[in-house]
């Protein structure tokens, strides 16, 4: 790895007419990164007994959620297309994990997922799946994975994945790797990348013939991070917001210019900041300081707009819908609920602990560890195969409205009550459908001359339901 041979000179960067410290580093010289061989990533098996399996730690993408457990494993469901859960030859159903299955990570302490695929933080090293080195390294990436570590990132506390690049704090450094632009065909994914790497990327190999780049990020103390389609962000040591990449439909919160940059870029003059998630497949980010919260973005607009939602404790964002859940315990919702939650947003069996989007409902973590989630059949990990549609090969997405147990007490592999179908697309690549359906217009954008209002749907859902002590759905 690179010495630590960096001088503090400082300089002042402004954004948004907010001026603030940040340290600036020189460039680094490119590594030769060579992956270990010793050991093989391994594949996804079923759980045995999801009904034992208790979380701690939550996370959700487009039709795809993991789990990590008490005891550091990987338990994940739903859409596996291009190596995202990494299931063992036999087990793919179109790219599909209808039950949890348990991903080849051991003694997980963070988990973060994409489109792209599934990363977790594995005794100080960044452990990925097949999906992830595809997407740095293209087709080598499959055959040269090694046991799925990303050495580049090695010593990492936190990560962020989002669908063309991964980022991670490594002591007080932010670094982000993404594909070299001599892995792009024709520039194909040169323009969305070429400013998340920062100021001054570099090249990085795990072989001779697999490479990617790697770029540093001048941020004070990084605190947390996230990651989007191509853009990231990561608070400072003061709580300050910090975005860089490219800005369509305002993604960096950097105001009417919506100016690309690969230099950090200060979020309005929010401080304090103590939550921060993106859409690691889209265009948004919400932020939270004490128990408010504030969102820029695709369906926010480009600058911070304070959202009413009160007493904020966590937050979770969907197609074009923000859900929170707050000091009691209860979710409230905003946005365009009418299109996922029909009779407004459905109560969980329990007390919750954490809240995630799965891009077609929610997800919830309760306070015992189970875990429950509404959205597309097929998708919940519930057993509920994938709804056929009238052609060889598609699939139907039928909506379903009540929360199902996925794992801990009363979680048992099955059929459910049959749902009602809702929504209906037909097609082998539902997701990207699915994904194209919901992507974000300016006409979807807050209205500038209410900053806490936050209107998309033209008839808004009732927004707060209560969360019961009922005892779990047999």
């Amino acid at each position: 790895m690179v010495s630590r041979r960096w001088l503090v000179p400082m300089f002042v960067m402004l954004g948004c007419g907010a001026s603030h410290v940040v340290e600036s580093r020189p460039p680094r010289r490119p590594d030769l990164i060579r992956l270990p061989r010793q050991a093989t990533l391994g594949c996804s098996t079923p759980v045995a007994a999801p009904d034992r399996e208790l979380a701690v730690e939550l996370v959700a993408d487009q039709l795809h959620t993991c789990a990590r457990t008490a005891s550091g494993a990987v338990v994940c469901w739903g859409r596996d297309d291009g190596g995202r859960l990494e299931l063992c030859p036999g087990l793919e159903q179109v790219g599909h994990a209808a039950t949890p299955v348990r991903l080849p990570f051991d003694g997980a302490t963070q988990v973060a997922v994409s489109e792209a695929g599934t990363c977790a933080i594995v005794g100080g090293t960044v452990q990925c799946t097949s999906g992830v080195h595809r997407m740095l390294v293209g087709d080598q990436g499959p055959a040269r994975i090694g046991n799925g570590e990303l050495v580049a990132l090695a010593g990492a506390r936190r990560i962020a994945l989002g669908r063309h690049h991964i980022c991670a704090i490594v002591t007080d450094d932010v670094v982000c790797l993404s594909r070299s632009r001599s892995r792009e065909v024709s520039g194909a994914r040169t323009g969305l990348v070429r400013d998340v790497l920062g100021p001054s990327p570099h090249l990085a190999r795990d072989s001779e013939e697999a490479d990617y780049e790697a770029g540093f990020i001048p941020i004070v103390r990084p605190q947390l991070l996230s990651a989007g389609l191509a853009f990231s962000c990561a608070t400072d040591r003061v709580g300050a917001v910090w975005c860089w990449g490219r800005s369509p439909f305002g993604a960096l919160g950097n105001g009417p210019s919506q100016t690309d940059t690969r230099h950090p870029t200060r979020v309005g003059t929010l401080t304090g900041v103590v939550a921060l998630v993106s859409t690691p497949d889209g265009w948004d980010t919400c932020a939270r300081t004490g128990e408010v919260a504030y969102c820029w973005g695709a369906h926010f607009g480009d600058q911070p707009r304070q959202l009413d939602l009160d007493n904020v404790r966590q937050l979770a964002i969907g197609s074009g819908y923000v859900c929170a859940l707050d000091a009691a315990r209860q979710v409230s919702c905003v946005g365009d609920t009418a299109n996922y939650f029909k009779d407004g947003v459905p109560t969980f069996s329990g007390p919750i602990a954490q809240l995630v989007s799965n891009g077609s409902g929610l997800c919830a973590r309760l306070t015992d560890g189970a875990v429950e989630c509404f959205g597309f059949a097929g998708y919940l990990g519930d057993g509920r195969p994938l709804p056929g549609g009238a052609n060889p090969g598609s699939v139907v997405l039928i909506q379903v409205h009540t929360p199902v147990r996925t794992l801990g007490r009363g979680a048992v592999p099955g059929a459910r009550s049959r749902p009602v179908p809702t929504t209906v697309t037909l097609g082998v690549r539902a997701s990207e459908r699915l994904r194209h359906a919901t992507a974000p217009s300016p006409q979807t954008r807050v209205p500038r001359d209410d900053a806490r209002s936050y209107r998309i749907a033209s008839t808004p859902a009732p927004r707060t339901t209560r969360a019961r002590s009922d005892p779990p759905r047999p």
